[in-house]
């Protein structure tokens, strides 16, 4: 097995609000089907696997933010 990239931070803007919604929208969810001590691990995965699923829409949004370079 390879080893895995660690993922940086993200903006703290981008992180704040994906613990909003995390609080919000997600855990809500998650709560209705039964799961109420989510692991960080599986929601750091459902992120990537959205990632995997979507990739145009992870290259509009690197566009629209812009890139450090």
């Amino acid at each position: 097995m390879t080893s895995r990239p660690t993922i940086t931070q993200p903006r703290a803007n981008t992180w704040d609000d994906f613990e909003k919604k995390l609080k919000t929208s997600i855990g809500p969810f998650l709560a209705e089907n039964d799961i109420v001590d989510e692991e960080t691990r599986e929601l750091h995965d459902a992120v990537l696997r959205l990632a995997v699923e979507e990739p145009e829409r992870v290259g509009e949004l690197v566009l629209e933010h812009g890139v450090s370079r």
